[in-house]
């Protein structure tokens, strides 16, 4: 199960890699999008995520998550032979069933202070 899971999530990753790509060169003349996360996480987010990883994801959670991970990923050494999509699933399933992909997020929420609930003077 979780192998078929993995499966399906690289599947979309790869997917969205794909796309982006197009969005890049159509949309952005071909310069590096520097919020690719963000573009990423709403594509897969829209194109059924929540339903591969088994619980409710939103695009600004797995934002943070693609961010983090990536970040995780270039600072490796040796660097994964495998592709950025296979070893980004295989950390998404291992992160939910632990319960931290939820949890990260959880916290940053619980930290976040909304600027217009603060008292003025």
């Amino acid at each position: 199960m979780t192998t078929d899971r993995t499966l399906a999530i690289e599947a979309l990753l790869t997917e969205t890699e794909a796309a982006h790509g197009v969005y890049e060169t159509t949309e952005l003349g071909g310069v590096y999008d520097e919020a690719w996360a963000g573009w990423y996480a709403a594509y897969a987010v829209g194109h059924g995520i929540a339903d591969l990883v088994g619980h409710p994801v939103t695009a600004d959670e797995l934002e943070r998550f693609l961010g983090r991970t990536f970040t995780e990923l270039k600072g490796l050494d040796p660097t994964p032979s495998e592709p950025w999509a296979a070893w980004t699933a295989r950390q998404l399933v291992a992160d939910s069933r632990r319960g931290l992909f939820v949890a990260e997020v959880r916290e940053a929420e619980a930290e976040y202070v909304d600027p217009l609930s603060w008292p003025t003077t």
